[in-house]
């Protein structure tokens, strides 16, 4: 099963953390790690309670996260472009 992790910010600072597919499957945290962690802990157990009830295939334990973030892609892109121009390769935009 692949999940999808969405986040927001809240104008406090506070971070949301939301399993898609799995309704109600939300999470709270002062940092975007904490939010994202407790939300799969979180989705981990709805799933395993879920085939504990019979509602899903023993193997919907298989899980895999998507993280849903334009700052996560953005720091991953600059990333990327600060490594390939630090081996002399030049970045195409």
């Amino acid at each position: 099963m692949k999940l999808t992790i969405d986040l927001d910010r809240e104008e406090g600072g506070r971070w949301i953390a939301e399993a898609l597919e799995l309704p109600g499957a939300m999470s709270y945290g002062k940092t975007r790690e904490e939010a994202i962690s407790s939300a799969e802990r979180l989705a981990i157990e709805v799933i395993a309670d879920r085939i504990t009830r019979g509602e899903l295939p023993s193997s919907a334990l298989s899980v895999s996260f998507t993280i849903t973030d334009e700052q996560m892609a953005a720091t991953k892109a600059k990333r990327v472009v600060a490594a390939v121009q630090r081996i002399g390769c030049r970045v195409k935009r």
